[in-house]
């Protein structure tokens, strides 16, 4: 029996009340009125946008105080975690262990069968569910989900910005059925969340730390190298025949996918994180800001999940042939890859160290 009366009690039951998803796919997949219906797809969507939440106030949040039962985030999390499970039936209906979710993609969002897909479905089903019940059980419990909780927004941002954008103008933009719809709330969300995390947090600032060290130095070379390595990505994806791009373009041909999602991701790096990574260097040799704090955090979660998306996708035979990452060249893919994250995940931890 789950004490509602206890922080502990909102996380177990926000993943309870998400294990529902699983008989409520099966039941969906057995009624084949759904199936060539757009619109009744986009019905079922709202439902289980809502349901989730209804269920979680009857039985738990209704009994909890007032900080727990007044709290819409704590729902929306709810339905979001429901939305976790059905994306990881995706996710394993993509990957061949069922064919539970199979029917959705003729009827509902055909985008998502591509490596892509499976790749952002899996990564929401797993790391994005772990997120929200971990948030969930700190906003509870009263306690600080500021750097959690940024990591979520940068990580939902990015995989919108690249999902929603590259359905619109991708191989899949006369395919867009009424259920795309059902992805603004999960942009819109996050938005308001940083807005509360921004408005909780006082302003602060400290002296540099360690500045002129070494580690300063190295942090400074790696964020410039990540933001030239970003542009000349930019270069690859979009211009890969001249000599200086195409020897990269050879390691990974992924870039040159008629998806949009891979030149989208880069696009995100050129223009969204190798500015950050200028102004980030800048900062490292100024006085810390709990503003740069903030948006290091953002942008571990955005580069974390579209490394994730890139590597999982860029080496997936859904992929056509020509476009998938050789095994010759997977090492030097995968390393580069993950060096952009680590680098993003190093700032965010100095920086964070800086200005406690």
């Amino acid at each position: 029996m789950v004490d509602a009366t206890k922080p502990k009690s909102v996380p177990i039951a926000i993943a309870l009340i998400s294990l529902l998803a699983i008989p409520f796919s099966y039941a969906v997949a057995y009624l084949s009125f759904f199936h060539d219906n757009p619109s009744a797809v986009l019905g079922v969507g709202v439902i289980a946008l809502v349901l989730p939440a209804v269920i979680a106030y009857a039985l738990v949040f209704r009994h909890m105080p007032d900080n727990v039962r007044k709290d819409p985030f704590l729902y929306i999390f709810t339905v979001f975690a429901f939305a976790c499970v059905l994306d990881l039936l995706i996710g394993f209906t993509l990957m061949g262990y069922t064919d539970v979710m199979a029917w959705y993609f003729a009827s509902g969002e055909p985008y998502l069968n591509t490596a892509h897909g499976m790749a952002i479905n899996i990564w929401d089903g797993t790391v994005h569910y772990a997120l929200y019940l971990t948030i969930a059980y700190q906003m509870a419990a009263g306690k600080s989900y500021r750097r959690t909780g940024l990591i979520w927004v940068g990580s939902m941002m990015g995989s919108g910005m690249v999902f929603l954008v590259g359905n619109l103008i991708g191989v899949f933009a006369n395919h867009v059925e009424p259920s795309y719809l059902l992805n603004v709330p999960f942009m819109l969300v996050p938005i308001f969340i940083a807005w509360r995390i921004f408005g909780q947090s006082s302003p602060s600032s400290s002296p540099a730390a360690s500045a002129g060290t070494m580690a300063t130095g190295a942090l400074t070379i790696a964020l410039l190298s990540l933001a030239g390595f970003s542009l000349f990505r930019l270069l690859v994806a979009f211009n890969p025949e001249t000599g200086i791009t195409s020897g990269w373009a050879g390691i990974e041909p992924y870039l040159q996918s008629p998806m949009a999602y891979p030149r989208l991701q880069i696009a995100v790096y050129a223009f969204w994180l190798a500015p950050f990574c200028l102004i980030a260097a800048l900062s490292l040799w100024r006085t810390s800001s709990q503003g740069i704090s903030h948006w290091a955090w953002i942008f571990v979660g955005v580069v974390c999940q579209g490394q994730f998306a890139h590597i999982i996708a860029g080496m997936s035979d859904k992929n056509e042939a020509a476009y998938q990452i050789a095994s010759g060249s997977s090492a030097t893919f995968v390393i580069a890859n993950i060096a952009v994250a680590a680098v993003v995940v190093w700032l965010a931890l100095r920086q964070s160290a800086a200005t406690k």
